[in-house]
């Protein structure tokens, strides 16, 4: 999905009147005068591993984050629930894929039951496949070194997988 034109018209003004290491200020108007982004502004900045950030500036120099943008050229967000990450550079939002790919979740997982919104809410409130699996690959190493015979029956059936990945490490 693309990123409305407000969105690429921000982009292109932050490019436009960057220097290293500022902020931009952004125009406020459209904003209510009394609200946080009519009264402190709006400010941008592109940060060191390529991220631009947009936020609200007030009086304190507390930011409240209002919206984030990756490139292809920096290290991959993290994803949370509220709001996936637009690409800056590509003009347009992650795809579910891109999301799933992020978090370690294979291509072929389905999520067509639920709409694009709910399934990037999901994919950011998950916890990477992959450190799921290291934190159980040396969970079940110490326990198997150091009580093997406590072992059951349970741990034997449903943690096979992990087991083949402790022996390809130790």
């Amino acid at each position: 999905m693309l990123l409305p034109k407000d969105e690429h018209e921000r982009i292109d003004y932050h490019f436009k009147h960057h220097n290293k290491n500022q902020r931009v200020e952004h125009c406020g108007k459209g904003y209510n005068p009394k609200s946080k982004k009519g009264k402190y502004g709006v400010f941008s900045y592109l940060k060191s591993d390529n991220s631009l950030r947009f936020h609200t500036g007030d009086s304190a120099k507390s930011q409240i984050q209002d919206d984030y943008y990756v490139s292809l050229q920096g290290i991959a967000p993290t994803l949370i629930a509220t709001r996936a990450p637009k690409m800056w550079d590509l003009r347009r939002h992650m795809s579910v894929l891109e999301c799933q790919r992020i978090q370690g979740f294979p291509d072929n997982f389905d999520f067509s039951d639920v709409t694009i919104k709910v399934a990037k809410k999901q994919l950011g409130n998950a916890v990477t496949v992959r450190v799921v699996e290291e934190i159980a690959a040396n969970m079940i190493y110490y326990y198997d070194k150091n009580a093997p015979d406590v072992r059951s029956d349970i741990s034997k059936k449903y943690c096979s997988g992990a087991r083949s990945l402790i022996s390809s490490k130790h």
